[in-house]
């Protein structure tokens, strides 16, 4: 089977894949940013996790970061109309992970025109429709873990994304993929301007999925890599980051990030 495109590792390529998504027939109204140089961030969520929806005044640009699950098909669309869109204005889809929640969609949104992008080292889920894995991290995640690991459509992403620089993405400016491994291996986040963070599974918003405290910044259920994963945190709190958009629950703030950090920085300090 021959290998994605690796292209995407320049912004050209990007520009190539949005040539080739459909024209623009409708317009988004902006969930905030009534600046025409402000790409806006909505959230659509759906029965397991959160999608986000980018876009920017005065483009036909339209991205979705992470797709949703398998039987969300409905939900996304409605969500989408709200907005006056239909999945067919996706340009692209930028998927934080391999996983069921946050990947279930992608041969959905392939088949309406959206080209995905994944990181390299998580094809290796997409391609057979199925979770890594998973390394439960508390017993409550060795409990769950049955009923998470559901099937999904395979399929093979447009392009991936290494490691490497971050990939500006034409079209919404200040938005920028970065990979970040840790939650899995090829895990990635989207960085919207100076200040907001979409990172996925990198952490979670309260607890039960979000249900219950979801403003207030803790581990998730399943990490590859759980130390990695928590420098990452780190890394994006030390750069500025003042708010994380999550899978599931959040947003979270900086000061929230602050003070679960502040229970295990010092037990495990980052080089």
């Amino acid at each position: 089977m021959p290998r994605p495109l690796r292209a995407i590792l320049s912004p050209w390529a990007v520009v190539a894949l949005l040539a080739l998504a459909p024209a623009c027939t409708q317009r988004f109204v902006p969930m905030r940013g009534p600046s025409e140089t402000v790409v806006s961030i909505a959230r659509l969520e759906l029965g397991y996790s959160n999608v986000y929806l980018l876009s920017h005044a005065g483009t036909c640009t339209y991205a979705l970061v992470d797709s949703g699950s398998p039987g969300d098909e409905r939900d996304l669309g409605r969500a989408l109309a709200a907005r006056g869109l239909a999945p067919s204005n996706i340009s692209y889809v930028i998927l934080t992970h391999g996983h069921a929640d946050h990947a279930g969609l992608g041969r959905f949104l392939q088949e309406r025109g959206a080209r995905v992008l994944l990181g390299a080292e998580d094809v290796s889920q997409s391609e057979v429709g199925r979770n890594d894995e998973m390394r439960a991290q508390n017993l409550t995640a060795v409990l769950l873990k049955p009923f998470v690991r559901f099937p999904y459509a395979p399929f093979r992403p447009d392009a991936l994304v290494y490691p490497g620089p971050d990939l500006p993405l034409e079209g919404l400016p200040g938005v920028r993929v970065r990979h970040m491994p840790g939650h899995t291996r090829g895990a990635l986040i989207v960085l919207v301007g100076d200040d907001d963070a979409i990172v996925g599974d990198m952490m979670l918003g309260g607890i039960w999925g979000g249900a219950v405290g979801a403003a207030h910044a803790g581990d998730h259920y399943y990490h590859d890599d759980a130390r990695r994963n928590r420098c990452n945190i780190q890394r994006l709190y030390d750069a500025g980051i003042s708010r994380f958009f999550l899978g599931h629950g959040g947003p979270v703030s900086r000061a929230s990030v602050e003070a679960w950090m502040g229970r295990w920085m010092d037990r495990e300090p980052c080089r």
